[in-house]
């Protein structure tokens, strides 16, 4: 039942959100609106070139490949990683762009970043960091700092035990709940 009501809940806030932003941008105006011109698609030395708004060949084997991708996803439960590799192979047969434009215009240090944090979390994972920095969360917070009151905006005067030392992340030696610091509690195996 709980999991019905966060689902409802966190649809009815998108919901909102997507309408008060579609309103904030021009509501109907922006379905109104019509391009009239070429369209100017980016190349890789920074420039662009103009291309017709008309669908090609090309771009209806795209769309065609698309769409058995998501067929093979939902209905033979293809990964979508393995899929999407496949497909893009496909579309590199039929010559449907020019891959190594393509590759060029990739946000190529984006990528890396991602790859590197998803590295480093494994990492963190794996040599129990996770789940030592699950344990100094759970001995640092209270039913009052987890719920949806922030602490910042209590007064720390009313509350003497919300000092700096509960929440600055320097002080993080502050002792735990069993009087040992928390950093010196060993990750478990």
């Amino acid at each position: 039942m709980a999991t019905n009501s966060t689902y409802l809940n966190n649809a009815m806030a998108h919901t909102v959100v997507v309408f008060t932003a579609y309103l904030a941008f021009g509501g109907r105006r922006l379905l109104r609106r019509r391009h009239d011109g070429a369209l100017v698609v980016p190349t890789a030395d920074g420039g662009g070139s103009t291309v017709s708004g008309e669908f090609e060949r090309k771009h209806w084997l795209t769309v065609g490949v698309i769409g058995v991708l998501l067929a093979a996803v939902v209905l033979f439960n293809v990964d979508v990683g393995l899929g999407a590799f496949a497909c893009a192979i496909a579309l590199a047969l039929f010559k449907a762009g020019d891959e190594s434009e393509a590759v060029n215009l990739m946000p190529w240090r984006v990528i890396m970043m991602v790859c590197g944090v998803t590295v480093l979390i494994s990492v963190l994972d794996a040599t129990g960091g996770l789940a030592l920095f699950t344990r100094i969360l759970a001995g640092i917070s209270t039913a009052d700092t987890v719920t949806s009151r922030p602490a910042s905006f209590q007064s720390t005067a009313a509350r003497p035990e919300w000092s700096c030392r509960r929440f600055c992340p320097l002080c993080l030696t502050w002792p735990s709940k069993s009087g040992t610091s928390v950093l010196s509690q060993s990750p478990p195996r």
